[in-house]
């Protein structure tokens, strides 16, 4: 994936929220992935910043995941299948947001993500509509993490999405509409190569907002 394509110019959360090339894009990360992922972003983190983290995470309902910032890690998981096998309605809404299918063949990251619509007026990241990529979701999660006007709940709900949404981001069978997995030798040289740097970025905002230094990144 070219990261000085045209269609990411000018949308820099996007750039930094995208897979870069990293030992585990080559497997599977699956929920061991995404957990390991949210532990090495917690251990750069500044520690005000962790402890804010943390607090939040406390507060979740105890219904799907235990608290610590590895297990909330997998929540989104967790919540688009806890009706799975019945009304199916967390499943249908936020399935898409999983992935994003960018054709191996003439790929169009614009046309993956179905022109890239924006949230309707006066909603929620967690309440949008159901067609929407990866990408556009973890863009729109991060910009509530970072709003300091963001409602508590949606906050917290948004820090979740973003600990789970960057490790689906890395892993090449949720980044191609194909079976096999995605090369990534065009990515720029520039951009970090941890994708625990990629959960980073989308908190590191935010703890602005909380009114804290953010943590230095993971060395490259």
């Amino acid at each position: 994936m070219d990261f000085d394509h045209p269609q990411l110019r000018g949308r820099p959360r996007i750039r930094r929220l995208l897979p870069r090339p990293s030992p585990l894009t080559g497997t599977r990360l699956g929920r061991r992935g995404t957990r390991i992922i949210a532990l090495v972003a917690e251990r750069f983190l500044d520690p005000a910043v962790r402890e804010k983290i943390a607090a939040m995470l406390a507060a979740d309902p105890p219904n799907l995941t235990a608290h610590d910032i590895a297990s909330e890690a997998t929540w989104a998981d967790r919540y688009r299948d806890s009706d799975r096998s019945g009304s199916r309605q967390h499943y249908a809404q936020t399935r898409q947001w999983h992935f994003v299918d960018v054709e191996l063949t003439n790929p169009n990251l614009d046309a993956a993500c179905v022109g890239h619509p924006p949230l309707p007026a006066g909603t929620v990241a967690s309440n949008g509509p159901a067609q929407a990529c990866v990408v556009d979701k973890a863009e729109q999660f991060a910009a509530e993490i970072a709003d300091r006007h963001t409602d508590p709940k949606e906050r917290l709900a948004a820090l979740k999405f973003v600990l789970h949404l960057v490790g689906d981001l890395h892993q090449p069978l949720h980044a191609a509409d194909d079976l096999m997995p995605v090369e990534i030798e065009n990515a720029s040289s520039r951009m970090d190569s941890n994708p625990a740097t990629s959960i980073i970025s989308g908190i590191r905002n935010g703890s602005v907002a909380w009114g804290m230094t953010p943590g230095k990144p993971p060395p490259r």
